[in-house]
């Protein structure tokens, strides 16, 4: 899949193609919709199929305080469209300057003019340019004008429920990984470095990777879960601790990662943590044993829930 990003986009591009417009953060069940659509519609057709979206969220520069936490970082966009077959990924660098762009000013400039659209694939809830005036009914008009299709999807609904990346970031917020699979059709997935932590693991132990977070993600309910950590490629079982550290009185966010069955140095990775379902929430302990104790416990746990795990791969 390749990549165009801000000056590459305003190049005469020779192969007409079709793309889906949107942030498409999570890309959960309802954007994949929209995807496999375009990339239908686009082999269809034989030409490129592309997806459009901005870096970074439209409100971490119009309104930073409201600005919700991701569900996917740029690269895990890049790794899921491509597995899905899009030809072109475009990124758009989202500034106040472009959101003062009016819509049909766009649509003429960025998609007729440089990426030569024969169609266009949006959902129903889409918006864009200045004031929002550009909406589903204001491109078919324009697709009308200029000679592209517009396809627009109402929203995804599962067993009954509009799926949204709002309802998504509750569900993690919650810490409701079982019935997040649902909606969003795989694990949350969380990218990081491996840093130093203070060797608490270490010393009691139950050695940790700890993850200093490659974007701002939304984080999880405060808890103990188990999950998965990716290593070079290959997935190993693990039990991730996110929270504040109550028992060694800290109050900084941390994310410590203990490894099944594995031995070796992480220091610098970059590793991915899939998490799958909630153990227990954080909570305080009087005393080092009776930690030590409900460790040894959340790692039983752990196999336990994994040796069930749908999205287990061999």
């Amino acid at each position: 899949m390749q990549l165009i990003t801000d000056e590459e986009i305003m190049k005469n591009h020779d192969k007409p193609m079709i793309v889906a417009l949107g942030f498409f953060d999570g890309i959960h069940y309802g954007h994949r919709v929209i995807i496999e659509e375009t990339v239908r519609q686009a082999r269809e057709s034989n030409v490129l199929s592309g997806v459009f979206t901005f870096h970074p969220h439209p409100l971490k520069v119009l309104a930073p305080k409201r600005a919700p936490g991701l569900i996917t970082a740029l690269s895990q966009k890049r790794r899921i469209l491509a597995e899905m077959g899009v030809d072109r990924l475009i990124v758009k660098a989202f500034t106040k300057e472009f959101a003062a762009t009016d819509f049909r000013s766009f649509v003429q400039t960025y998609l007729v003019q440089y990426l030569k659209v024969k169609g266009v694939v949006v959902g129903e809830d889409f918006r864009f340019g200045k004031e929002s005036k550009g909406d589903a009914t204001a491109m078919k008009e324009l697709g009308e004008k200029y000679g592209f299709t517009v396809t627009v999807f109402d929203t995804i609904r599962v067993n009954g429920v509009e799926v949204r990346s709002t309802l998504i970031r509750n569900l993690i917020l919650k810490g409701q990984m079982d019935k997040l699979l649902t909606y969003l059709g795989r694990p949350y997935t969380l990218v990081g470095k491996v840093v130093r932590g203070d060797g608490r693991g270490h010393q009691l132990g139950f050695p940790t990777a700890n993850l200093s977070l490659a974007v701002d993600y939304v984080i999880p309910d405060y808890g103990v879960y188990a999950g998965y950590i990716i290593v070079h490629g290959k997935r190993y079982q693990a039990v991730a601790n996110i929270g504040v550290r109550p028992t060694f009185a800290k109050s900084d966010l941390s994310i410590e990662i203990h490894i099944l069955d594995y031995s070796g140095n992480l220091y610098d990775e970059i590793v991915e943590i899939e998490l799958i379902k909630k153990i227990r929430s954080e909570r305080s302990f009087d005393s080092i044993d009776e930690l030590v104790a409900q460790i040894k416990d959340d790692i039983v746990s752990t196999r336990q829930i994994l040796s069930n795990d749908i999205t287990a791969k061999s």
